[in-house]
């Protein structure tokens, strides 16, 4: 059916198809709209690589190079373990052991181990399998013991009956870390670092605080 706008008399009507016979109208064909077009334009990329890729075993995998052993430096506190009988069992020198927010646990390494073997000596009493992002390993778990750390400015904070897990087998490296204090320490506090030695070195002073 065709549509005609038709007008007569000043007044416009809308009739359907027109009749055979003559009227008096002045009629004209009422135009479909238009189609709109729009223009679809995309930006041109830049060609970007992030690291040369090469396959392993049929696997792409991208190398970033040897990992450090230690990193440069890390937060610090010391460290002293107390017994029952409030005697302190160590360590006495490599008693400097590092925060790690990554570790869900406080643990000690060979030679923090071995610092603790005169008596009273360092107890342990299980075995314990820790899963970290490298897999699982095997660790010796203390007896209850009181665990005391401070940082640079020497007040002491305190854990009440705590377990810790050693490895009196190996050590991270022989630079340290001799052990690390985990976010059982760290959960409710409030750590401050202080980068100022890294910029000013004086004399061998270039850990931060």
């Amino acid at each position: 059916m065709a549509y005609f706008t038709c007008q007569r008399n000043s007044w416009r009507t809308r009739i359907g198809r027109l009749p055979s016979e003559t009227r008096e109208y002045s009629c004209r064909s009422k135009q479909p709209p238009r189609p709109q077009w729009r223009q679809l334009r995309l930006e041109r990329l830049e060609t970007r690589r992030l690291l040369s890729a090469s396959p392993i075993a049929d696997r792409p995998y991208f190398d970033l190079g040897p990992s450090d052993g230690v990193a440069w430096d890390q937060p610090r506190v010391t460290v002293q373990l107390v017994d029952a009988a409030e005697e302190i069992v160590g360590p006495a020198t490599f008693n400097s052991w590092l925060l790690d927010t990554g570790a869900n646990t406080i643990l000690g390494f060979k030679t923090a181990v071995d610092d603790m073997k005169d008596p009273p000596a360092y107890q342990t009493n299980g075995r314990f399998e820790e899963l970290g992002v490298g897999g699982t390993s095997l660790y010796d778990i203390s007896e209850s013991y009181r665990f005391d750390f401070a940082g640079e400015s020497g007040v002491r904070n305190t854990l009440l009956d705590t377990r810790i897990i050693t490895d009196a087998t190996r050590d991270v490296s022989f630079l340290g870390p001799y052990g690390i204090v985990g976010m059982p320490a760290m959960t409710e506090r409030v750590t401050t670092l202080d980068f100022t030695p890294w910029t000013t070195f004086v004399g061998l002073d270039y850990y931060m605080k």
